[in-house]
């Protein structure tokens, strides 16, 4: 296994040719903010984000990728949080490894993205514990699967396509 310690996102890194044939290679982000978009990375690759942290990536990038937050230890403190950006509908990402920080002595970290343009996910995105948010003006279109058992925050509207039965 190879542990990379105290990445900031902001700074650009080329961990492309780091492998390990038969552990796994994860990146430990210290620093929270928006992922530099030059960075590159290896085939799986995993990513960690430290509590107190906010690790800010396009679907692009997170998609396929497990994401794992740091749990709150003390009252004050929250766990590593995920902020997805791009969702579209132009590919079917698979966001379904991406957890927050539990919530531990703390509080827990969020998954989530905000839907700022009409949006209409691809039918195989795959959405796991993302939590989304539509802005007001803004209207998202998703499938009964994509949208079952999940709380949609915002004040934009919703359009839910393919509805199944047992959809909730």
């Amino acid at each position: 296994n190879v542990v990379i310690t105290g990445a900031s996102a902001t700074t650009q890194y080329d961990f492309d040719a780091i492998t390990a044939d038969e552990g796994t290679v994860m990146i430990n982000f210290a620093t929270g903010g928006i992922l530099n978009a030059a960075t590159t990375f290896a085939a799986d690759q995993d990513f960690f984000v430290e509590k107190n942290q906010a690790l800010t990536l396009s679907a692009a990038q997170a998609s396929g990728v497990q994401i794992t937050g740091e749990g709150a230890s003390a009252g004050v403190d929250v766990g590593g949080s995920i902020v997805i950006t791009s969702l579209d509908g132009t590919t079917a990402y698979n966001l379904v490894s991406i957890s927050a920080g539990a919530q531990g002595s703390g509080i827990a970290g969020t998954v989530r993205s905000t839907i700022t343009t009409i949006t209409t996910l691809n039918s195989a995105t795959t959405l796991g514990n993302l939590d989304l948010s539509v802005n007001l003006g803004v209207v998202l279109t998703l499938t009964a699967a994509q949208v079952n058992a999940r709380d949609i925050a915002g004040n934009g509207g919703i359009i839910v396509s393919a509805m199944a039965d047992a959809t909730d």
